[in-house]
């Protein structure tokens, strides 16, 4: 730039007193930046970051002493504790319990200050970057006061609690299994409530819910699916109607009146199960005794006089297969099948309705023959001398053995030979007594057997001795009465 000297001169000092301004302004901005640098430093380290929340209270901007009184502020405006009570119907709902001014006052809730200076430390150390802080253990206040405060809430002291109870099965109407259902409750330790209500007060907490330690719900509820499935189980049985018809015509049945003594039952009325291993055999060994005694007559068509009860004695009388029959009916409760059973018996039963039979009447002194439900023979008879006291005796007896040609023998009571009598069929029947020939004897039926009677041994004329021997065996009841 041209121009005159002094004008350039002009211009220089111009330029020089910008430059100097300049660096005055400067040195002013630098000087108040620092001073606003250092005041910032100083509020930073005795102040709260923004944001900043300590035991659930907002503490932003406050410093180690504003924060320790709003805390205190803020615990010491609501002291509350949640429990669960129930109602005389069964109903469970929360009741929470709040501690009024007076009482608040007595338990003297205080924070240490130490505590806050080192969360304000710590935050410092980060800079400000941590901002949620816990002040755990650092409230302290009179413990036994709580104790005995927690005295006085109901839902805490054993009388009021309702302890839950599981769902449980057992014996309604009709003999049927039912479910009763579960009980809601409000089981709690007072010891560990008070336990829990330290612990969060001294973590700065002021709502005490005693809900998470409270045991509410039972286990076991009415639509546990393994109750049910337990419950049908039983009922399924409980509803078997098993019948067996002894061979009297009598019918016992099994069915929920006896079973129902089966159930496993606790002192509570609980049912537990169905006891079937070891009371279905003491029901079968029941009905083997009335089977028994059932199967100690037989009912026979008597020939011409109709139906005579037959003694059937123990020795050919047949008796039930206990193990048989207990494997049978318990095939029958475990497949849930209600019907007649079968009486599986020991031997062959001696039927009522007999096809092949030998039927002797001591009265009429006449003994039949039935093959195939066909009269065979008929014949007069001589059976023992009654009056001698030497009587056949009355039964069901089986033929021993056969043979021809035989030579009857007896003895008198010194030993010596009685008689020698020889047959030409000889069949016995029971022991030394049985059917024969009788040659000796000059007439057959009415009332000779009381006067010249056999010892016991039932004579036959030789054709009906000869009949009876090609046709009786050892399977073909002997039927002996008297009319």
């Amino acid at each position: 730039m041209k121009g005159t000297q002094s004008e350039r001169i002009e211009r220089k000092k111009k330029v020089k007193k910008i430059i100097i301004l300049t660096a005055i302004l400067l040195s002013i901005i630098t000087v108040v930046c620092l001073i606003y640098a250092h005041r910032a430093w100083t509020y930073n380290k005795t102040h709260f970051s923004d944001g900043t929340i300590i035991s659930g209270v907002d503490c932003s901007h406050l410093t180690v002493d504003e924060a320790k009184n709003k805390i205190e502020e803020q615990l010491n405006q609501e002291i509350s504790f949640k429990v669960i009570t129930i109602s005389d119907s069964g109903n469970s709902q929360i009741k929470e319990y709040f501690m009024n001014d007076e009482e608040i006052e007595s338990l003297a809730l205080k924070v240490d200050s130490n505590a806050i200076a080192n969360i304000k430390e710590k935050q410092w150390a980060s800079k400000g970057k941590d901002t949620e802080f816990g002040i755990e253990g650092n409230i302290q206040f009179k413990e036994e006061y709580i104790i005995e405060y927690l005295k006085t809430i109901k839902e805490l002291q054993n009388s009021n609690i309702v302890i839950p109870q599981n769902a449980y099965l057992r014996l309604g109407v009709d003999n049927r299994v039912e479910i009763v259902p579960e009980v809601v409750g409000n089981k709690i330790d007072f010891d560990e409530a008070c336990k829990l209500a330290i612990q969060k007060l001294r973590e700065g907490e002021s709502q005490i819910d005693f809900t998470t330690i409270t045991q509410r719900s039972a286990d076991i509820t009415q639509e546990n699916s393994e109750l049910k499935k337990q419950q049908e189980e039983i009922n399924n049985v409980l509803r078997l109607e098993i019948t067996f018809e002894l061979t009297d015509g009598t019918i016992v049945t099994l069915n929920d009146s006896i079973i129902k003594d089966w159930l496993e039952i606790d002192e509570n009325e609980a049912i537990h199960g169905i006891n079937i291993e070891d009371n279905l055999p003491k029901f079968i060994e029941s009905l083997a005794e009335r089977a028994w005694k059932a199967n100690s007559y037989m009912s026979l068509e008597a020939t011409e006089i109709g139906t005579k009860q037959i003694y059937v004695r123990e020795g050919i009388r047949a008796g039930v297969d206990k193990e048989k029959e207990t494997e049978l009916v318990k095939s029958m409760i475990q497949n849930a099948q209600s019907q007649e059973a079968e009486i599986i018996y020991d031997k062959e039963l001696i039927s009522d309705n007999l096809e092949t039979y030998i039927e002797l009447d001591i009265t009429r002194q006449t003994v039949w023959m039935y093959k195939d439900k066909e009269l065979i023979l008929e014949t007069p008879c001589v059976t023992g001398n009654i009056n001698k006291g030497n009587g056949t005796p009355t039964g069901i007896y089986y033929l021993s053995y056969k043979t021809k040609d035989a030579v009857l023998r007896g003895y008198k009571p010194d030993g010596s030979l009685d008689y020698a009598s020889p047959v030409k069929y000889w069949m016995p029947f029971n022991g030394g007594i049985g059917f024969h020939d009788a040659s000796w004897q000059s007439s057959f039926g009415g009332k000779r057997y009381l006067t010249h009677g056999s010892h016991g041994c039932v004579n036959l004329p030789l054709e009906s001795a000869k009949i009876l021997y090609e046709n009786i065996n050892t399977e073909i009841p002997i039927i002996v009465y008297e009319s």
